[in-house]
């Protein structure tokens, strides 16, 4: 009887001293089975148990695989899905997982008042400004959720509420789509619960395009036959060991030989952990298309080719953060076309910052300021009275930046160059302003600076 027990005891010592053994140390790691940053020990304030626990129960060795085989077991043998991301729904629909419906009426008030100035400044320049509230999957298959949750979408209420105190200019992409879904299948039934398929993404795209043609009728819609669409399988829930057998649409733009990536952008500034940002240009010459600047959220990450072909160029940058710096990318780009885009789950103070949307000003437009009360300064060949002007463009980049020291005690100020008007970013005593030289490198033109 001892060799089995010393067996026995064998096993379970091995067991109890693989997951210490392969236990992560590695900073800055993220989960792939629910795509959540690891825990980091954080002594900064004191030791906290709670903490260490974290930390532990984040990081043991083999606690993928433990996790993974909890959810089967559950999945088969009580069709309950145990997992940090998804949930059932009703005949066999897959959602995020679901929380309680509350509003935050104050965020969306200030969101919507920060849209308000955006468009004031687009339409101040002449440009037409669009904004686009993407809706969930929770919303559009709403009668498919869990039996027993109550789903009372006060959110959207609110925001079209202040969408409409505000006068903003928007496309109702939830109202379309939801109607659209009783005979289109937008949202898959299981894979990638947190965004629209490729048909969805189609259609979505599409209706703001409408919204688009009644400023540049130049711009085309685009139709099904210009894809070749595939049915691809998916075995498992994205960032997740969850199996899976889904059969989705995928997308491949036939005129995709057509659209060119203009480089030079990649030290473009991006803030916070959402950096994603590409150029796109068309190269048709069967009409006069417009630039269009879009900031969009991750459903717009797989660019299935309507945006790109629609527009002369693209401009795309993911929101949130990234939207602080609207009159940065303005200057840099100066489109013909504002678009800016937010899924609904997403359009809240997690992702916006609140009081820097309420802090952040942008100017008035040149033309409407009395240029007898500027401090105007000429700058030819890149030389003029001004102290520490200096000119950065690195190596292969399309950026070029322009920085000088100044009076503290200026408030605005604007650039003018190469038949271009540029914003100044003015701080603790120094200006900064950014162009894409092929259109002005900014060795010459005329500086105002307002008090």
């Amino acid at each position: 009887m001892k060799k089995p027990r010393i067996v026995f005891l064998a096993l379970l010592a091995v067991c109890m001293a693989l997951p210490l053994l392969l236990f992560d140390f590695k900073r800055d790691e993220v989960s792939e089975i629910n795509n959540a940053k690891l825990t980091e020990l954080d002594f900064s304030n004191g030791i906290s148990m709670d903490n260490i626990s974290a930390y532990i129960n984040d990081r043991i060795g083999l606690r993928s695989e433990a996790l993974t085989a909890y959810q089967v077991i559950n999945d088969r043998l009580f069709h309950e899905m145990v997992h940090p991301t998804y949930c059932y729904g009703e005949e066999g629909y897959v959602f995020g997982k679901l929380r309680q419906n509350t509003v935050d009426e104050a965020f969306v008030r200030s969101f919507c008042e920060y849209l308000r100035r955006m468009q004031d400044y687009c339409q101040e320049r002449g440009v037409p400004f669009i904004y686009c509230v993407t809706p969930s999957k929770n919303t559009v298959y709403s009668q498919y959720l869990p039996e027993g949750y109550v789903y009372n979408n006060k959110f959207l209420a609110c925001l079209y509420e202040n969408l409409e105190r505000c006068g903003i200019n928007y496309v109702d992409n939830a109202v379309y789509l939801t109607e659209l879904a009783a005979q289109e299948q937008i949202f898959n039934v299981k894979y990638d619960s947190g965004h629209w398929n490729d048909l969805g993404e189609f259609y979505g795209m599409n209706n703001i395009l409408q919204k688009v043609r009644e400023y540049f009728p130049s711009v085309q819609m685009l139709q099904l036959s210009d894809y070749v669409i595939e049915q691809v399988e998916k075995t498992t829930l994205p960032v997740s060991h969850f199996a899976i057998s889904e059969v989705v649409p995928s997308f491949q733009y036939v005129n995709a030989d057509k659209l060119t990536y203009p480089e030079g952008f990649e030290d473009i500034r991006l803030t916070g952990p959402y950096r994603t940002f590409s150029v796109s240009q068309t190269d048709r010459v069967d009409a006069d298309l417009p630039s269009v600047l879009f900031f969009h959220g991750s459903y717009f990450n797989r660019n299935i080719g309507l945006f790109s072909f629609a527009f002369g160029q693209e401009y795309s940058v993911h929101n949130y953060e990234n939207v602080l710096d609207f009159d940065y990318y303005f200057n840099i780009f100066q489109p013909d076309c504002v678009i800016f885009e937010t899924a609904e789950y997403a359009t809240s103070a997690t992702y916006f910052d609140r009081d820097k949307m309420a802090a952040k000003t942008l100017n008035a437009p040149l033309e409407s300021c009395d240029l007898s009360k500027a401090y105007t300064v000429s700058i030819a060949a890149g030389a003029a009275e001004l102290p520490e002007l200096s000119f950065q463009q690195n190596g292969g980049s399309r950026l070029v930046t322009m920085t000088a020291a100044v009076d503290a005690g200026y408030r605005y100020g604007y650039y003018v160059s190469g038949g271009y008007s540029y914003d100044l970013e003015l701080s603790e005593g120094a200006l900064s302003v950014t162009a894409d030289v092929q259109r002005t490198d900014l060795r010459n033109g005329t500086l105002y600076l307002f008090k």
